[in-house]
C-alpha cells in the first residue's frame, strides 16, 4: 500500500468516527507541524508561543476540515506546513496586539527581542541570511538606507536625517508602510 493509499484509508476511517485513526493521523503528521513551528518560533517569538498548543489547535483544524482534506489527500503535508505558519503568525499578532502587547510590559520589548533561539542551526542561519539578503536586494536605495539605519538602532530623528525624510514621524510612517509591504510580499500564504 502506497503512503497516499494509507493516508486515504486513514482519512476514511476518521470520517467514520474512528478515534484510533485520529490518534494515528495526529502522531504521524504532528512532526511536520512541530518542525515548521520550531524553526519559525526560534527566529520569531521563541518561548512566547507554545508550539505544542499551536500544533494541537492545528490538528483540531485538520480534523474539522476533514472533507476538504479527503479530496486533496496528497497535499496534507503542505496543508500542515501552511497551517503551522499561519497559526504561529496569528499567535504572534495577538501577542503584539493592543492590550496584550508584551512590549508594553516592563522590559517587554527586550524580552520579545531576546526570545528567539540563541543558537540557530547552521541551515537556519544560512536560510535567514539568504532571506535577509533577498529582502534587502528588493529594496530601493532610500528604503535600504531607512531599514539599515533602523536596524543600527538609530532614533527616528537620525533615521529621518540619514534617509532624507522631512521628519521623524515621516520616517517612522514610511518604515511601517515598508514593513507591511515586505510582510505581504515575503510572508506566508493563507492556506489555513
Amino acid at each position: 500500500m502506497t503512503p497516499h493509499d494509507e493516508l486515504k484509508a486513514l482519512l476514511a476511517r476518521l470520517q467514520q468516527g474512528d478515534a484510533e485513526a485520529a490518534a494515528v493521523l495526529c502522531e504521524k503528521y504532528r512532526d511536520i507541524a512541530v518542525t515548521v513551528l520550531a524553526r519559525l518560533a526560534g527566529t520569531q517569538a521563541g518561548r512566547t508561543v507554545s508550539i505544542s498548543e499551536v500544533v494541537q489547535s492545528g490538528m483540531v483544524q485538520v480534523l474539522t476540515h476533514l472533507d476538504e482534506l479527503v479530496e486533496g489527500v496528497g497535499n496534507l503535508p503542505g496543508y500542515l506546513r501552511a497551517m503551522a505558519r499561519n497559526k504561529l503568525r496569528d499567535r504572534l499578532d495577538k501577542l503584539r496586539a493592543g492590550k496584550r502587547d508584551i512590549s508594553r510590559e516592563e522590559y517587554g520589548e527586550a524580552a520579545l527581542d531576546g526570545l528567539g533561539s540563541a543558537d540557530p542551526t547552521a541551515s537556519d542561519a544560512v536560510g535567514l541570511d539568504e532571506e535577509y539578503e533577498a529582502v534587502m536586494r528588493s529594496l530601493s536605495d532610500p528604503e535600504r538606507t531607512l531599514v539599515e539605519a533602523r536596524i543600527a538602532g538609530h532614533d527616528w530623528e537620525t533615521v529621518a536625517e540619514l534617509s532624507g525624510q522631512t521628519s521623524a514621524e515621516a520616517a517612522r510612517k514610511q518604515f511601517e508602510r515598508l514593513i507591511q509591504r515586505l510582510r505581504e510580499e515575503h510572508g506566508s500564504g493563507d492556506a489555513a
